[in-house]
């Protein structure tokens, strides 16, 4: 999975309008970042852990939180 305009983990660089994306950072109780191609481009993979179940049930919990 691609994502775009995420922070880059262990990234040294702090946007300011990367700021207000701390809810990116759940993502990494289901996939784990495998690579970047940016600072903003991340790339990920799903835990091995991971069910389509536990994905639709994050997607449902904070759909409506996404701006």
């Amino acid at each position: 999975m691609l994502l775009h305009d995420c922070l880059v983990q262990n990234s040294t660089k702090t946007a300011k309008g990367y700021k207000g994306r701390s809810h990116y950072k759940l993502l990494n109780s289901i996939l784990d970042q495998i690579d970047t191609t940016t600072d903003t481009l991340c790339v990920y993979q799903r835990k091995p852990t991971t069910t389509d179940q536990m994905i639709y049930d994050m997607w449902m919990q904070y759909q409506d939180n996404i701006n």
